[in-house]
């Protein structure tokens, strides 16, 4: 059996100093942006990757989302060039995110025709400022990943890293990359014990990090109660880093909670720590999407959260509710207008946007 603490650090030892710093070709003067744009242009200038390229830049013209996608069939962009896609790449080092975010999903869409240097990009994409270029990042690396355009191992850690992120949208879509690999329900039970064992002892950060791993691989076919109680167990551990990866963790989880599973939950969404409270408030509201054991109790509490003193505790709370559309209430209806003038920027974008959906 490995070590636990050598199965860790092989989770965390992965990015070479190199991947962390901005790309050399990123534009820094307006007339570097020109020459950048019309150089694309040129290499992608006719057909679909002309058309690609243009939806990729509409949102820079605006400085907003365009429409959310296009379609062609597979035979249209196997014609596309390696200057295209090189094209395409070069679009992750734009100015404006909307515009990288929009160049990831469409490197993710061509994912078999991906060479070393699109990879590379995409990669670096993964430490981008902005969450909605991390998302598609993770996303299309997901897609190679899954579809065995390249080897899983190249990208994994990456990915697994991308798991700590503090926005719940790139979280997501890094676990469902990871998943749609296939590399969690390959698990060993002797790992599995290792990253329990390292979830109970040892240093607090060692006890986070196992933990967070054990919420991911859950979907393992040798993952049981036994691997449920040291989550819910952990959320009472005295140091708060450890609290909250605990809630984290079993929201990350797509098996059923139990009954106490939803109690501790519920006692975490109180915790004095605003990280807890965060992580408790999404995990309830992912309970109750898959949950039949989840309902009002775990409504009544996302309510309360959302009049939180801390703007990342209600930004948990509108997640919790955006993954519990389907079960809101009226009251529920009610509680997220009242945020609609939330003193938090980001708090208000996300009840806008829900409400909207359920229009």
């Amino acid at each position: 059996m490995m070590n636990p603490l050598r199965l860790i650090a092989h989770f965390d030892a992965f990015v070479r100093p190199e991947e962390d710093q901005p790309s050399k070709s990123a534009p820094t003067t307006t007339k570097d942006c020109f020459e950048l744009v019309r150089s694309a242009k040129q290499e992608a200038s006719s057909g679909t990757a002309g058309r690609l390229l243009q939806w990729i830049e509409d949102d820079g013209a605006h400085g907003a989302p365009g429409p959310s996608s296009l379609s062609y069939s597979r035979e249209q962009l196997d014609k596309l060039t390696p200057a295209d896609i090189a094209a395409f790449a070069r679009k992750l080092s734009d100015p404006n995110p909307y515009v990288r975010a929009r160049a990831a999903r469409v490197l993710g869409a061509v994912y078999w025709k991906l060479g070393p240097d699109a990879l590379g990009a995409l990669k670096n994409a993964l430490g981008d400022s902005h969450a909605s270029v991390r998302a598609a990042a993770a996303s299309a690396l997901g897609s190679a990943v899954s579809n065995k355009a390249f080897g899983a191992e190249d990208v994994r850690h990456l990915l697994l890293r991308a798991l700590n992120d503090d926005d719940p949208s790139v979280r997501y879509a890094a676990k469902q990359a990871l998943r749609s690999a296939g590399w969690a329900g390959k698990l060993r039970a002797q790992d599995l014990n290792a990253i329990t064992d390292a979830a109970k002892t040892g240093d607090p950060k060692v006890r986070a990090r196992a933990l967070e791993i054990l919420g991911w691989v859950s979907g393992s076919g040798n993952f049981g109660s036994p691997h449920m109680d040291v989550l819910a167990k952990s959320l009472l551990d005295p140091n708060p880093e450890v609290r909250a990866a605990a809630a984290q963790a079993l929201g990350m989880t797509e098996r059923k909670l139990r009954a106490s599973d939803l109690a501790a939950l519920r006692e975490a969404a109180g915790d004095p720590d605003p990280s807890v409270r965060a992580r408790a408030a999404e995990a309830l509201g992912k309970a109750l999407r898959d949950s039949r054991n989840a309902g009002a109790a775990e409504l009544d509490v996302l309510q309360k959260l959302l009049a939180d003193p801390d703007p990342s505790v209600r930004r948990g709370a509108v997640w919790g509710f955006i993954y519990a559309q389907e079960k809101l209430r009226d009251a529920d209806t009610r509680a997220l207008i009242s945020v609609l003038d939330d003193q938090d920027p980001e708090v208000r974008r996300l009840a806008r946007s829900l409400l909207l959906e359920r229009k």
